[in-house]
């Protein structure tokens, strides 16, 4: 969970499947004393939800929490003072809008990026501008004041996500994945609010998703090590599967013998057909040249070239 030393009873989470996602520091970030900045893994086809928790230390005013998806300011929400009495946990699943008197909903959720290569011809302002915000959620809370309902609320429209990405439009940042909006599903009546703002955000967090992969890459998680081969690992270590792995390899590697020595016969067999194949040929001139064999560790074989 995302906390600011500076805001104690408040947090801020990313919700995968009823779980809240494991957070990595982004140690290169310039953590502000009201910014906390973090990494989270970003699975592909995954609904996410934010989830903020507000303690009753900030129930002197009201507040909103501002929800940015890869730049969109589409998501507001505004509690009044009374609801901080007690600690208020909310979440928001996705983007709600309004056609008619109907409302609803299109759920958050992580999109691989479609990278390729070439098409430098695709490369634009618009798309350098999205790809600037791209891959990240930020949350940004702020006091407010004047709370007034309206009647209307922010119209549907379709999904901004970008289609194809060039690899050079990336310049080598490690991004995988964006976010989409789900399909529209009814969603239950709500009220819309205006209101006021007093200052600017006293808590923001951002979060920057990213595939398992592509964390690796950025040296955020360790890479995974590579595996120690059978043969060099305790026995007693071995599970049963493991050992009968082993037993194969060493039954392969003696089937295999005969069939190598064999092929080294042949060679030499080879080698000596070409010194003696022109015997009777007294007037040629013999050069031998000293040649050393990669495959022997001691040792020189006799290269004979014949020259007429």
């Amino acid at each position: 969970m995302a906390i600011l030393s500076t805001c104690p009873g408040l947090k801020v989470e990313i919700i995968v499947d009823g779980e809240p996602l494991p957070e990595f520091d982004d140690q290169e970030a310039d953590q502000e004393s009201h910014t906390k900045t973090t990494y989270i893994e970003a699975k592909t086809g995954a609904d996410f939800v934010v989830r903020y928790t507000v303690s009753a230390l900030f129930s002197t005013d009201d507040i909103s929490a501002q929800i940015c998806i890869d730049g969109d300011e589409g998501n507001h929400n505004a509690h009044e003072s009374h609801e901080l009495n007690n600690t208020l946990v909310h979440t928001v699943e996705g983007r709600l809008s309004k056609a008619g008197r109907r409302v609803f909903i299109q759920k958050f959720q992580f999109a691989e990026l479609t990278i390729v290569d070439g098409n430098t011809q695709l490369i634009n302002k618009s798309l350098v501008q999205k790809l600037a915000s791209l891959g990240m959620v930020t949350v940004k809370i702020q006091r407010i004041a004047n709370l007034r309902k309206v009647r209307g609320g922010p119209s549907f429209k379709e999904d901004s996500k970008v289609d194809v990405v060039p690899e050079k439009a990336l310049k080598g940042d490690a991004r995988s994945h964006q976010a989409k909006l789900g399909i529209p599903k009814t969603h239950s009546k709500v009220h819309w609010w205006d209101w006021d703002i007093i200052d600017e955000p006293f808590a923001t967090f951002n979060f920057k998703y990213r595939s398992l992969d592509a964390l690796k890459i950025l040296q955020i998680i360790p890479r995974t090590p590579s595996p120690v081969p059978l043969e060099e690992r305790p026995e007693d270590d071995l599970n049963l599967n493991e050992l009968r792995q082993l037993v194969r390899n060493f039954k392969g590697r003696i089937a295999a013998a005969p069939k190598l020595k064999k092929e080294d016969g042949t060679k030499r067999d080879r080698t000596i057909d070409i010194n003696d194949e022109d015997d009777d040929e007294d007037d040629d001139e013999v050069v031998v040249v000293q040649s050393r064999s990669r495959k022997r560790r001691c040792g020189s074989s006799n290269e004979v070239i014949m020259i007429d």
